[in-house]
């Protein structure tokens, strides 16, 4: 559970790395974070799609 919010901190981390520009907050460049964030999430998605696809089969019903 720990990558929940591993990925998008990472991402912001690496976003603020990149030229400052826009507005700041709390010294955190809002447009960096929110894009950081999100390219963090999609990364996490493909990961997780890749290394876990969905296996779970829907059930059928079966006569008793």
């Amino acid at each position: 559970m720990w990558r929940v919010a591993a990925y998008p901190f990472l991402g912001i981390w690496i976003a603020e790395q990149l030229p400052a520009f826009g507005p700041t907050f709390g010294g955190i460049h809002l447009i960096h974070a929110a894009v950081g964030s999100l390219v963090a999430v999609l990364v996490d998605w493909v990961i997780n799609q890749a290394r876990r696809p969905a296996i779970v089969q829907q059930f059928e019903a079966r006569a008793a």
